[in-house]
């Protein structure tokens, strides 16, 4: 069973130092800022493709453009779509205007 991560606050994310290579910071729920070498961020949510079952990342953007609240609002729209057969990805592609049929 995975492990647990409680949510963090901001300051956890604006503090994160870079090292050698990528890394994630969990928030729970899938939710991870990815911590580059070069000291940038990106929010990433992990997720389960509901056609496949295979983990697949989404990113929700660059931080601090996008605040731990607005990564958080992001993750629960796109948790949604999975849960309601979406996968969140070919969601975004085709930004909602696709059928079943055009897939």
């Amino acid at each position: 069973m995975p492990k647990h991560a409680e949510p963090k606050s901001e300051v956890v994310f604006r503090v994160a130092k870079p090292r050698e290579r990528p890394y994630l910071l969990s928030d729970g729920n899938g939710l991870a800022p990815r911590i580059w070498p070069d000291g940038s961020k990106t929010w990433l949510l992990r997720y389960r493709r509901p056609s496949t079952g295979k983990e697949n990342f989404l990113s929700l953007g660059p931080y601090p453009e996008v605040t731990l609240v607005d990564a958080r609002k992001s993750a629960a729209i796109t948790r949604s779509l999975v849960r309601d057969g979406t996968d969140p990805v070919e969601h975004r592609r085709c930004r909602g205007r696709c059928t079943q049929t055009d897939r």
